[in-house]
């Protein structure tokens, strides 16, 4: 019956160092994906300012009348 107690005790020292070796690396890669989100993000915007501008631009302004 002892060998209940020392699974249990492994697999919850187990699940501790994993759960603290994720959080580890989220905490490391956090400023990567940060640069590339903001980047991915700038690129979206600048692309969409460049399709509304086009819409919103008339291709002439009409003709003139005497």
């Amino acid at each position: 019956m002892k060998l209940i107690p020392k699974i249990a005790l492994g697999i919850s020292v187990f699940a501790n160092v994993f759960f603290i070796s994720v959080a580890a690396y989220g905490l490391i890669t956090r400023d990567s994906r940060v640069k590339e989100n903001r980047e991915w993000l700038s690129e979206t915007v600048r692309k969409e300012v460049y399709t509304q501008l086009i819409q919103a631009i008339p291709k002439s302004t009409g003709t003139v009348k005497k």
